[in-house]
């Protein structure tokens, strides 16, 4: 074999066990995110209602302003299909 053979294969060689080790460690990263956002939602106390309200189920009544400034109430919106989305801002 010549020597620049033999120096390709080498370099391939390493070149493949270099992104094989760097794909696990990224691969055990991942894992880890996900154990910790899993023992996160695990101790994090629920907030009323967090699960959401079954469908067809009555709304709590509540009211914000809208862009105008004026204040809307839920209520405003009875007999209508209303779709409520819930946003944490941040």
């Amino acid at each position: 074999m010549s020597t620049g053979l033999i120096v390709l294969v080498t370099t391939c060689g390493i070149l493949t066990a270099f992104g094989i080790f760097l794909m696990l460690g990224v691969l055990r990263q991942l894992a880890l995110m996900q154990w910790r956002l899993d023992q996160l939602a695990a101790v994090t106390p629920s907030k009323t209602n967090r699960s959401g309200l079954k469908v067809g189920a009555t709304a709590p009544d509540f009211e914000l302003p809208d862009p105008d400034g004026k204040t809307i109430r839920l209520c405003n919106f009875a007999d209508r299909s209303v779709l409520l989305v819930f946003t944490q801002p941040g």
